[in-house]
């Protein structure tokens, strides 16, 4: 059965998200490679020029290659990283 995991950045404003930029897959697992949303990050940096950036994120899009992403681009200043992992994925600082 496949899933359609959601990828989307929404700007918050009094209370509501308005989303900015979004993409559904539909694929047979729930994980996404960072190749597949990254496309939706790189939109969304232009379009939120100027804000702060927090990012939430489940277990799905777990990836050193998004926190290497984040690190590297300038103009999006995320000030909390959040993600769910799984209990038996090796973290460190």
């Amino acid at each position: 059965m496949a899933v359609q995991p959601l990828c989307q950045v929404a700007l918050v404003y009094r209370g509501r998200a308005l989303l900015v930029a979004w993409k559904v897959k539909r694929q047979p697992s729930a994980s996404v490679a960072f190749q597949a949303y990254h496309s939706v990050l790189a939109q969304s940096v232009s379009r939120l020029k100027g804000f702060e950036v927090i990012l939430l994120a489940d277990r799905g899009f777990c990836h050193l290659q998004l926190l290497c992403w984040i690190k590297r681009t300038p103009d999006w200043h995320c000030r909390i990283h959040r993600i769910q992992m799984k209990r038996n994925t090796p973290a460190w600082r």
